[in-house]
């Protein structure tokens, strides 16, 4: 059968099919809209595109029970097909047809990158808690100890022995040759540690540090429960239900959140802007690449963490003459890569336009005084204890000779 030499098309304002406003009324681009001028050159068709006007986006169910969107003018016969970077689900297949899958859509969680670590607390980022935990416990208290005896009675025994290494290691040696190891390995480790610090305490500073943010939906699940992040979905997608009623917990809390407080958003609202603080939204990696850009020139960041992944294909109406056609030409296009180019192509020019905003001159920056004044206000505080210390000794001293 000869394929129609006009087809009606429907499509949404989306990172992949793009509509700008114009004098006569509209024109689309973008991947999708590639696609579709591929389709309708090999194919010898012309197609008009129609879009929703009931806010329905990519189409749901609605409270009677009705498709609105896209969907739902495929699924009424009011356009032919809808070549559009949609998810391909079950409950739409039972209403419509699907061309073979052209894409797989990926779906994760985008925010902005998360702001700069505070300056204050820089000079003990090189290491973590533990390790803090055990220096203090290995190199500080004995030390302490070697000058305080009256706390002797009020710490564990084993730091006696450190101790001991301590006040051999800065006394007189010992001739044991395995009190010399353990007072030797003691030295080098105190030595290392040293050296560890500064090196790394150097990279902190010169390059700087941001703070953790969200890393996945067990991170975001946390942080909506708490009220400290609201979670932004696609207007007229299923990701809602889709999480509202998936055996996961972390899933189930995102999605009572945007149900209830009916957080949505349309494809393109970022484009080119800020989520916005305390702010994350779900959808597309492949859509969030296009919009965002990659590191390191994206001032968003999109987590590695998916929620989902599903099939994308052509819309078509039940009933549509040449579907067999259609099928073979987007085998096609598949075969030769043509999609993934258009995906590649996108990225690129996101990349190239965030990259001529960004300067060089402002990633590199001397050292300031801001940058060191955490450092320079702990030593000036362990300079005013070893004073305080200081004063004890006097005191000490004199209390004994009273005694």
């Amino acid at each position: 059968m000869k394929f129609p030499s006009t087809v009606k098309v429907s499509g949404v304002h989306s990172p992949n099919f793009f509509i700008t406003k114009t004098p006569d009324g509209f024109a689309a681009s973008g991947n999708d809209v590639k696609l579709l001028n591929i389709l309708a050159e090999k194919l010898n068709f012309k197609y008009t595109i129609q879009l929703p006007t009931d806010n329905g986006f990519y189409g749901i169910l609605d409270e009677y029970g009705n498709w609105t969107g896209v969907t739902g003018l495929v699924v009424r016969g009011e356009v032919d097909m809808a070549v559009l970077y949609m998810d391909q689900t079950e409950e739409r297949w039972a209403v419509v047809d699907y061309a073979v899958p052209h894409y797989v859509l990926d779906k994760t969680i985008a925010t902005d990158v998360p702001g700069p670590v505070s300056k204050n607390v820089v000079f003990i980022s090189p290491f973590q808690t533990d390790i803090w935990i055990t220096i203090i416990c290995l190199f500080v208290i004995p030390k302490i100890l070697r000058y305080f005896p009256c706390l002797w009675r009020i710490v564990p025994a084993f730091l006696f022995a450190i101790y001991n290494c301590v006040k051999s290691a800065q006394g007189k040696a010992s001739r044991s040759t395995k009190r010399r190891i353990l007072e030797g390995s003691y030295l080098i480790a105190d030595a290392l540690l040293k050296f560890i610090y500064m090196s790394v305490l150097l990279s902190f500073l010169t390059v700087e540090l941001k703070e953790r943010g969200l890393r996945d939906m067990k991170d975001l699940a946390a942080a909506v429960q708490r009220g400290q992040y609201k979670v932004l979905m696609p207007l007229g997608g299923f990701d809602d239900d889709f999480l509202l009623n998936s055996d996961k917990e972390d899933y189930k809390i995102i999605g009572k959140a945007v149900k209830q407080h009916k957080w949505y958003y349309v494809g393109n609202t970022y484009r080119d802007k800020n989520i916005g603080p305390n702010v994350a939204i779900g959808g597309a990696r492949m859509s969030m690449q296009v919009v965002f850009g990659k590191p390191p020139f994206a001032a968003q960041f999109v987590s590695d963490d998916s929620y989902g992944i599903w099939n994308v294909a052509t819309m078509v109406r039940k009933g549509f003459c040449c579907k067999a056609q259609l099928d073979t030409m987007i085998l096609r296009v598949n075969s030769a890569g043509l999609y993934q180019k258009f995906v590649d192509d996108a990225v690129f020019r996101t990349q190239y336009r965030k990259h001529k905003k960004y300067s060089y001159e402002d990633a590199v920056k001397p050292l300031t005084l801001e940058d060191l004044f955490s450092i320079f206000l702990a030593l000036g505080v362990l300079h005013f204890l070893s004073f305080i210390v200081f004063l004890i000794e006097i005191f000490c001293k004199r209390f004994d000779k009273q005694m």
